[in-house]
């Protein structure tokens, strides 16, 4: 006699179940975004508007030599900025040098890449060349412009030669007082003008007469 026994009905055992993903409240959306449009915003606003060179005159070393180079003397701009003035006889062909010291302003190094404007078809006057002189040793030497890095509260000497290319009539005169330079920022290209501790005026030798 066979006795039949009855199993309890089996229940199939239920797979484990994730919880469901966590989203951040709405409101902490809205705020990084927020901030994420303000940091890019501030950076476009920097690369745009960041110039650490020379925010006054690029003062130290000066001077201009060259053919007809004259010194008239030092005097003080309205703002009470001093300056010297010098007077080059503008003569096509012949050139003349000008000294300044370029400098890093800011805490953010820099990279420069030009001096000098772009040449145009009718300049008075054109940049020919440019050199360096870092400040290292006691007699350091000048050597020839390439793309160098300026980093914080670093200076380097300037020498920059001019070749005049244009008659001015009778008496009249050109000046200058600046040039521009070219720098990177974060790989970004920039551009400012440096005022410099000198004021040059070319002009032409008395009874000068232009031909053509």
């Amino acid at each position: 006699m066979q006795t039949e026994v009855r199993l309890p009905p089996h229940e199939p055992e239920l797979a484990p179940t994730s919880a469901p993903p966590r989203r951040w409240p709405r409101r902490v959306v809205v705020a990084l975004l927020v901030l994420i449009g303000a940091v890019l915003a501030f950076g476009g606003w920097f690369l745009a508007n960041y110039d650490p060179i020379c925010h006054e005159q690029c003062t130290g070393v000066s001077g201009v030599h060259g053919s007809g180079a004259t010194d008239l003397g030092d005097f003080s701009s309205p703002k009470g900025e001093g300056f010297t003035a010098y007077r080059v006889d503008l003569v096509p062909g012949k050139q003349f040098s000008f000294w300044f010291t370029l400098s890093n302003d800011g805490p953010v190094p820099v990279t420069i890449t030009h001096v000098g404007a772009l040449p145009q078809p009718f300049d008075f006057y054109r940049v020919s060349r440019v050199q360096l002189q870092y400040f290292e040793g006691t007699a350091p030497p000048i050597v020839a412009f390439r793309p160098f890095r300026l980093s914080n509260n670093d200076f380097v000497n300037v020498l920059v030669t001019m070749q005049m290319r244009r008659c001015v009539q009778g008496e009249g005169a050109v000046s200058f007082g600046d040039i521009p330079v070219t720098f990177k920022l974060f790989g970004v290209t920039r551009h400012t003008t440096v005022y410099l501790p000198t004021t040059i005026s070319l002009t032409a030798p008395k009874g000068t007469v232009c031909q053509g």
